[in-house]
C-alpha cells in the first residue's frame, strides 16, 4: 500500500514533458527498499503556452540578437505574465495551469484508491507560485481560480475533494522559487496557511540566482512558516553570466544538498 505521494511541478520556460524522470530515478535509487510504498506524479502545464510562445519567437528571431538569452527570458516571463494575467478569467491559462494541478490529483487519488497519505510536493521556479496560488485558492474558496466553484470544473466527492485542496501536504520542496517578484509590491504579503498541523515548507535558494529567492523575509507569517535553505547550484559552472545563467537555475534537483533533505523527508513521512 502506497503511504507517500510525491509530486513536482515544473518551472519557467520550455520544459519537457519528462521533465522530472532524472528526479524520479535519483530517488527511487535511493529509496528502493520503500519504494512501493510510494507514489510519484509530475504536473504537467507548459503544453498551455509553449506552441504560442515558440510562434512569437520565431517570428522575432531575425530583428533580435542575443537570442540564447531572450528566448530563456521570453518563454520563461511570458509564462509567468500568461498565467497571472488570465486569472480572473473562467477558462484562461491560470485555471488551465490548475486542472493540470487537480488533474495529477486526481490520479494519484485514484491510484491511493481513497486511502490515506501523505502528499510532499517539489515545485520548481514559476512552479511555487502556481502551487501556492492553487493552494491560496483552495484555502480561500469562491475567489478566483477552480475553486471559485470546484463543482463546475470537477466531479468529486468531499472526501476526494478534501484530497484536491491539498489537505494532505505534509512537505512543500520550492526550488529557484520567484514568489517575491509577484508579490513584492503588495502592501500586506500572506502566505498559504499550513494545510496539516506537522507541515513544513523548506524552500532552496542560490544568493546568485536572480530567478530564485529567499522567503522568509517576505514578512513575518513568511518567517514562521518557511525555512530557507541557501544553495550553490552554479558552482562549477563556467561561461556566460555563470552565476545565474538558466543551467544554474534549472540545477536545483540534481544539488546533493536538496536530494539529501528531500530523501531525509520522504523516509520521515513513511514512518
Amino acid at each position: 500500500m502506497s503511504k507517500v505521494a510525491v509530486v513536482t511541478v515544473h518551472g519557467m520556460g520550455n520544459t519537457p514533458e519528462n521533465y522530472a524522470d532524472e528526479l524520479k530515478n535519483k530517488l527511487q535509487a535511493a529509496l528502493a527498499p520503500e519504494w512501493n510504498q510510494i507514489l510519484f506524479q509530475s504536473v504537467y502545464y507548459q503544453n498551455l503556452l509553449q506552441s504560442n510562445q515558440s510562434r512569437v519567437f520565431e517570428a522575432m528571431e531575425r530583428h533580435i540578437s542575443g537570442k540564447e538569452l531572450r528566448e530563456f527570458l521570453l518563454y520563461g516571463f511570458s509564462d509567468a505574465a500568461s498565467l497571472e494575467s488570465s486569472r480572473g478569467e473562467v477558462n484562461g491559462a491560470y485555471v488551465q495551469a490548475q486542472l493540470q494541478v487537480i488533474d495529477a490529483l486526481r490520479q494519484v487519488y485514484a491510484k491511493l484508491g481513497g486511502q490515506p497519505a501523505k502528499v510532499v510536493i517539489i515545485a520548481q521556479s514559476l512552479g511555487g507560485q502556481v502551487l501556492s496560488n492553487y493552494i491560496w485558492d483552495a484555502q480561500h474558496p469562491g475567489r478566483s481560480g477552480v475553486w471559485r466553484n470546484i463543482t463546475e470544473y470537477v466531479n468529486a466527492d468531499a472526501h476526494e475533494q478534501a484530497f484536491l485542496s491539498l489537505g494532505s501536504l505534509y512537505r512543500l520542496f520550492t526550488t529557484g522559487c520567484n514568489i517575491p517578484i509577484f508579490v513584492a509590491g503588495h502592501g500586506n504579503i500572506q502566505p498559504i496557511a499550513p494545510p496539516t498541523a506537522d507541515f513544513r515548507w523548506f524552500n532552496f535558494y542560490d544568493a546568485d540566482d536572480v530567478l530564485g529567492w529567499p522567503l522568509q523575509p517576505l514578512s513575518a507569517p513568511y518567517e514562521k512558516l518557511v525555512q530557507d535553505i541557501p544553495s550553490n547550484v552554479g558552482q562549477g559552472i563556467q561561461g556566460w553570466l555563470t552565476s545565474w545563467n538558466p543551467l544554474s537555475h534549472g540545477n536545483y534537483w540534481s544539488d546533493r544538498g536538496f536530494l539529501e533533505a528531500l530523501i531525509t523527508e520522504i523516509r520521515r513521512a513513511l514512518e
